[in-house]
């Protein structure tokens, strides 16, 4: 009892988490099941700002306020890091998620809604599912059933629509939502790989990471603008009372409907979120976690029918049933054979470069 089993799949070494170890892992789940419900509610909540600011220029340069706000909230870690090696780590990690952010924002601004651009960022656990089976062989039949089950729900969600409007409801900025999956899986694994590397770096790790999409940000507002000066670029904007009168110093009366989704968009999903993903990313595996998080489309479809008044139908209740089914199965709730172990442990690091296996207990 309280020994790790060790397997071997396709030729690669695995290690098998302690099922007492997986047990305690069950805070980092919730943990993250609780950031992934802030991130849901981002979809709609971005969408509102959108949908006020109007044009594509300045939803690009909400954009870039945003992580403007979550880059300085953690800039004083970037002074924290222990070595050249985690600036780097965070920059690739960094370069990932931002390619993912551009295909988001440029889907939602293409026309694709907020629910069906969450659902389609899901399937960055088939991704990161497929990169480590791959490499070590080690994921277990159950997850791979738990990923059928997470795109059949994607499928009960997008499809009927599609097909009830002839065609008419899908648009290219869906099949440039697609941007998403493979940009934030493939970050996922090398962020497993980073906190691996550098167990103490996880502040300094997403504060870099951050920093690589606010710089990026910053240049698409000013490239959309013509290629102003960073300082040049319309921030009242975002301010639209302060913008209409400078003398209004109180919080009465201001119009909050596009500072508010820029503060909170800002501090919390770009900031205190991305900060607290590496901290269970620290504890729990990439696909562990990859999977938690196709929970987003479900807060983001909760949020959409709070806040925008979207409606909910049949195909909703199935595909969200189906992701639910899937988180449920993947943890081992049901379904759960005698040999049928949790993925690799939190304490498993891949060699990207060789794909080799190596335990680092």
């Amino acid at each position: 009892d309280g020994e790790i089993d060790h397997h071997r799949l396709d030729g690669d070494a695995c290690v098998m988490v302690d099922p007492e170890e997986d047990a305690q892992l069950w805070t980092w789940r919730v943990l993250l099941l609780a950031i992934t419900g802030l991130w849901g509610a981002n979809f709609a909540i971005v969408k509102q700002a959108a949908d006020v600011l109007g044009s594509g220029e300045a939803i690009t340069l909400f954009t870039a306020g945003r992580f403007v706000i979550g880059a300085a909230l953690l800039s004083p870690a970037l002074f924290q890091t222990s070595s050249k090696e985690v600036i780097q780590a965070g920059v690739r990690v960094g370069a990932l998620t931002t390619f993912g952010y551009a295909a988001q924002t440029a889907a939602v601004s293409m026309g694709t809604q907020a629910g069906t651009a969450a659902f389609i960022c899901s399937l960055n656990s088939v991704v990161v599912a497929i990169i480590i089976g791959q490499k070590t062989g080690c994921v277990s039949p159950r997850t791979w059933w738990a990923i059928a089950l997470s795109v059949l729900g994607v499928a009960c969600l997008e499809l009927p629509a599609m097909l009830a409007g002839g065609g008419a409801s899908f648009c290219l900025g869906d099949l440039v939502a697609f941007g998403q999956p493979i940009g934030f899986g493939v970050s996922y694994v090398l962020l497993e790989q980073a906190l691996a590397d550098h167990p103490e770096d996880e502040l300094p790790i997403a504060a870099t990471q951050v920093l690589v999409t606010c710089l990026t940000a910053l240049a698409a507002a000013s490239f959309v603008y013509g290629g102003v000066s960073l300082w040049e670029l319309p921030w009242g904007t975002l301010f639209p009372a302060a913008a209409e009168s400078s003398s209004s110093s109180t919080l009465a009366g201001f119009d909050w409907t596009v500072t508010g989704p820029l503060i909170y968009s800002g501090a919390i999903t770009s900031g205190l979120t991305i900060w607290l993903q590496m901290v269970v990313f620290s504890k729990l595996t990439a696909v562990d976690a990859s999977l938690l998080m196709t929970t987003e489309p479900l807060w983001a479809l909760l949020s959409a029918v709070l806040l925008l008044g979207d409606g909910v139908g049949l195909s909703d209740c199935v595909g969200g049933s189906l992701i639910i089914f899937a988180l449920i199965v993947q943890q081992g709730l049901i379904f759960n054979g005698e040999n049928d172990t949790p993925d690799v442990g939190p304490r498993l690091a891949y060699d990207m470069t060789v794909g080799n296996a190596t335990s680092f207990d």
